[in-house]
């Protein structure tokens, strides 16, 4: 059955996902947007049980299923009934991957844990990981890796309870600004680049004015892509995210010691419409020219969030982060 997946239009190959009988069996609440198309009349003859699609979990007593009779998938025929629980994930209309990828450092990403939505941008969480301190979810008894819709969040019960939002399929803490790691490696006298996102997690439009601040050497050689000043002004619809590009340039000097840290790289949000300011810090590390790809370089510059990360260093980053948000 798995030959049978059909290729992303928009993706193309990697856009589609085989979820196997055992997927769907141990993670119901991840594949309630999943099409099964695989009903037709040669399976039909060879006797095999018909199960009943598109069953409602959240409205039965038992928040399990019975794989033999039922499934969480719908049928993609006319047909409410289905045969096989495995199908392909992201190969029809209005039918989106989802995974678990953190732009926060008090969840994991995981992108090992998937999901199908009906509507784009959504997530998944699962606090059950081969890692035993991973935040779970206060409601994690009624839960088991649970699709999430854009805007909608959740509340951890990490040290004190902590809530994160899923926005444009990722799950962020606090807005509005956040890069999407905490350092980046320039080769001296090269160029390189990464993104930051203006994330609103109201609920009405907001304007933002971004400004790249200009105090230290590194922000003095960086830019924002197709931005000619820096300074700019962005319209955020509620519970979405906007992604700009900065272009950082390697400065002319590289520090004397090794452990000298390389200059940050500041961008502050200030609402125009709402009581809400905020703002994240990258750091630049300046390396020897051939450095900057090596695999020990990429290592330290992986996304804000490493998979794997302990309990000790969360609560370290949490204390250490350069991050500064304010609410009034």
């Amino acid at each position: 059955m798995q030959d049978t997946c059909r290729t992303n239009a928009l993706y193309g190959e990697p856009g589609v996902r085989w979820f196997d009988a055992d997927y769907v069996e141990d993670y119901p609440y991840t594949v309630t947007g999943g099409i099964d198309d695989d009903y037709n009349e040669f399976l039909d003859n060879e006797g095999l049980t018909l199960r009943e699609s598109n069953v409602s979990l959240e409205d039965s007593d038992d928040t399990g299923f019975d794989p033999n009779t039922e499934s969480p998938v719908e049928s993609g025929t006319e047909k409410d009934e289905l045969v096989t629980l495995g199908f392909c994930g992201g190969d029809d209309g209005s039918e989106y991957l989802a995974s678990q990828i953190c732009r926060t450092d008090i969840c994991v990403s995981n992108r090992s844990h998937l999901g199908v939505a009906k509507e784009p941008g959504s997530c998944v969480y699962d606090g059950r990981d081969i890692y035993s301190d991973v935040p779970q979810p206060v409601d994690d008894d009624e839960k088991k890796r649970t699709l999430y819709n854009s805007g909608e969040n959740i509340t951890l019960g990490f040290q004190q309870e902590q809530t994160i939002t899923c926005v444009d399929g990722q799950w962020f803490e606090e807005g509005p600004i956040v890069f999407d790691r905490n350092e980046k490696n320039v080769s001296l006298g090269g160029e390189a680049s990464t993104s930051f996102r203006v994330v609103n997690l109201g609920t009405l439009d907001t304007e933002y004015e971004v400004t790249l601040n200009k105090d230290t050497e590194a922000e003095q050689f960086s830019t924002v892509e197709d931005k000619a000043s820096n300074t700019f002004s962005v319209t955020v619809p509620p519970k979405q995210s906007k992604q700009f590009t900065l272009n950082i340039r390697g400065r002319s000097e590289i520090p004397d010691s090794a452990d000298t840290p390389g200059d940050d790289i500041t961008v502050t949000a200030d609402a125009v419409n709402a009581r809400t300011q905020g703002s994240d810090t990258l750091e630049i590390n300046v390396v020897e020219d051939g450095q900057a790809g090596s695999q020990r370089q990429e290592e330290q510059e992986q996304d804000r969030n490493i998979p794997g990360i302990t309990a000790v260093e969360v609560l370290l980053l949490l204390m250490l982060s350069t991050a500064v948000y304010t609410r009034f």
